[in-house]
């Protein structure tokens, strides 16, 4: 916000009046330039100027102390921050980024930034661990994906140390940091970015993160048999994507095309890895599946319950016993439903995710599955994991966590609920190419309906236990976390509800473009690509 005391003349307007006359009507006028963020497209945000003229400079100085002091009274507005940008991410283009477009803007709005240009790998990490953090009121990264996991890493591995948490434990409790973080984009996939703000816009991030937007959002950590490994914000993956990342990091000479190259060759091997997996589904989940077993079971003779030999119970459910073989496949599909993840969007106010914690009173007990079999992929997702490469994520279904700030209770965010302490689990049984190349273009064109292909599993879970059966001398596959190989002879993966809070304000679309963009999947170009929920879709034309 800026003024300025300027003249103005009529002779700009009468080129003809003489020197003396126009002396006569010369006006002395102050004017003042208010920047200002114009949310109109909810998705991109972009800052727009208000020059007002005022009479005089007294008034002009009224108006501009009285703006500063309404500003003042946003708390939720930062005033110093701490950048991190790494020069060399997005083929070296971040430092651009951020130096012409958003250093600008930081400054327009009178925010103090210390920036820190880092020169190695955990640089940003090591920082936030080891150096006093109090003057500041957000950590910023300008960067991809790695960056953020910089960032995200160090914050709450410094809570946890200045906690005495103890991170090893596989039950381990993780506190939420006091800081946020903010993220500029400026990588490969911004995968991150894409799940909290709907586009990797770097302008748009800026400003959000100057308006102290706020988004809390899920973490889970991720422990092998020794302890803990990392934690992990969008993605884990053991199989065919672990596979990619392995090969890719063999052939960083041929820059991104490495990854295409990787990806080719292991859909041509079509490996898959015998597996067991350990599930814990969500409570609401397993509420669902304790009343409709209950039921099922008055119903049955000798009031013997309905479970499938592939799903074991809890402790808490292990008074129900088997029911006779006429009943299993009646069983297992009411199983599949309830389990399978609902298709729904999450509003912006979304009871779920709005809850600030259970209530004692009505904690559900949480219900265990076991799966064994072999699958190509087997894929922890905590965010939709969009980007350029996929239209709405591997997981669109996973809920918005909720949101202190927003004013339009009819805005929606897509898809995901990243704060209901719930990520999606999705198996991807083996098959032949053919099945497994559906598999991968659902998730580049529309995965909405993913589930339905008939060698995938998805299940909305607060905790998973994947242990490979290796047998023989058979190598086994790769594990990728968030981009980055780890290792281990089994992984559990645990969420944290609403552990992390970023400068965000989640993925919104107004009622009328929600209807008219989402009611229904993409047309599919070829029959054997049709599935049975997309031909319900096109005949009802809901969501």
């Amino acid at each position: 916000m800026k003024f300025k005391r300027g003249q103005f003349s009529f002779r700009r307007l009468f080129p003809s009046l003489s020197t003396q006359n126009s002396e006569a009507v010369l006006l002395v006028k102050t004017s003042i330039k208010i920047d200002y963020v114009d949310v109109s497209n909810s998705i991109r945000w972009n800052t727009k100027t208000l020059e007002l003229e005022l009479e005089t400079e007294e008034l002009a100085n009224e108006l501009y102390a009285n703006l500063n002091l309404c500003l003042s009274t946003l708390t939720q507005r930062p005033r110093r921050l701490l950048a991190f940008v790494n020069p060399l991410s997005g083929k070296g283009h971040a430092r651009v980024v951020y130096d012409k477009k958003v250093l600008p803007i930081f400054q327009q709005a009178n925010i103090a930034v210390q920036t820190i240009y880092t020169d190695r790998a955990n640089h940003a990490q090591d920082h936030i661990i080891n150096e006093p953090l109090d003057e500041y009121d957000g950590l910023i990264c300008a960067g991809g994906d790695g960056m953020f996991a910089e960032l995200c890493h160090g914050l709450l591995l410094r809570t946890a140390r200045d906690r005495e948490i103890n991170i090893d434990d596989r039950q381990v409790n993780i506190i939420r940091p006091n800081l946020r973080i903010g993220i500029i984009p400026a990588g490969s996939t911004d995968a991150v970015v894409f799940g909290t703000t709907g586009l990797n816009d770097p302008v748009t991030s800026a400003l959000q993160i100057i308006a102290g937007e706020s988004l809390p959002i899920d973490i889970t950590t991720v422990h092998n048999e020794s302890g803990f490994v990392r934690f992990m914000a969008t993605m884990l993956a053991y199989g065919f994507f672990g596979d990619i990342i392995h090969q890719s990091d063999r052939w960083r000479c041929l820059g991104p095309l490495r990854y295409d190259l990787a990806g080719f060759c292991q859909f041509v091997r079509n490996t898959s890895y015998h597996s067991e997996l350990t599930i814990t589904l969500s409570p609401h989940d397993s509420a669902r599946m304790c009343h409709t077993q209950a039921a099922t079971s008055l119903n049955s003779v000798g009031g013997t319950s309905s479970v499938a030999p592939d799903y074991q119970r809890l402790i808490n459910s292990s008074s129900l016993s088997l029911i006779d073989e006429s009943l299993k496949n009646k069983s297992m599909d009411t199983i599949n439903k309830i389990v399978t993840p609902n298709v729904t969007f999450c509003s912006r106010n979304c009871v779920l995710c709005a809850e600030e914690k259970a209530d004692p009173e009505k904690v559900h007990s949480s219900l265990q599955i076991k799966r064994e079999g072999r699958y190509t992929t087997v894929n922890c997702l905590n965010m939709p994991c969009r980007c350029a490469k996929s239209k709405y994520g591997m997981s669109p279904f996973v809920h918005l966590g909720k949101m202190t700030l927003g004013k339009q209770e009819s805005m929606f965010a897509f898809g995901i609920r990243l704060g209901d302490g719930t990520f999606d689990l999705i198996l991807v049984k083996r098959s032949w190419r053919t099945g497994f190349l559906r598999f991968l273009w659902q998730v580049a064109n529309d995965s909405r309906t993913i589930e339905d292909l008939p060698h995938v599993e998805k299940y909305r879970v607060s905790e998973v236990l994947i242990r490979p059966i290796n047998t023989g001398r058979k190598r086994g596959g790769n594990w990728s976390c968030d981009g980055e190989l780890i290792n281990g002879n089994e992984i559990q993966v645990r969420v944290h509800r609403q552990a992390l809070n970023l400068f965000a304000s989640g993925i919104q679309f107004a009622e009328h473009q929600k209807a008219e963009n989402l009611k229904k999947p993409a047309n599919l170009w070829f029959p054997c690509f049709r599935t049975k929920k997309n031909i319900k879709y096109e005949e009802s034309n809901s969501f």
